[in-house]
């Protein structure tokens, strides 16, 4: 494995634990399977091509195409295309969170997870689509809609919210 290669992992593992969001994960291999790479060590950019699949323990993140943008200190930014992009993983209470958009965009700086086109977040029970959605990771908030589309065109901003009851308690007959 190239010196570029191994940085890009180092810098992968360095994700914060709010991303990796079961702590476990952080301590298992990261695989990563493209059709083709490019690394361009002087300006920070690795684009992996082609059916790309990055897994670290439950982690599971795949697109056409993701590109890793980085600075000395580490990953600045992770985009992923993809038709659609998806995002999966176990939070510690071995519960999934989903998310799948045509465009993922997430800034370590921030925290900030995009969504956007098509737009869908599964977290425990409840479900938020929207033509663009917003997940911070460090404080756990979601923001959907609120984004135009180019005039004349249906609205798109418009969000949906499933939330699933919660199964009544047992009450005990005296």
């Amino acid at each position: 494995m190239t010196r570029l290669a191994n940085t890009w992992l180092f810098l992968l593992l360095c994700l914060p634990a709010s991303v990796l969001a079961k702590q476990s994960d952080l301590e298992q291999p990261i695989q990563i399977h493209a059709d083709s790479v490019e690394m361009r060590e002087k300006e920070g950019i690795s684009i992996y091509k082609g059916k790309v699949e990055i897994t670290q323990g439950s982690l599971l993140l795949t697109g056409d195409t993701i590109t890793i943008h980085s600075t000395p200190e580490g990953i600045s930014t992770i985009v992923v295309t993809g038709s659609p992009a998806k995002y999966s993983q176990l939070n510690d209470q071995n519960q999934t969170i989903r998310a799948h958009s045509n465009i993922m965009d997430y800034s370590r700086q921030t925290g900030l997870l995009q969504l956007k086109g098509d737009a869908l977040l599964e977290q425990d029970q409840s479900r938020f689509s929207s033509n663009h959605i917003i997940y911070d990771t460090h404080t756990d908030v979601v923001q959907a809609g609120g984004e135009k589309t180019q005039p004349g065109e249906e609205d798109k901003s418009r969000v949906s919210i499933t939330i699933k009851p919660e199964k009544p308690r047992e009450t005990s007959n005296p």
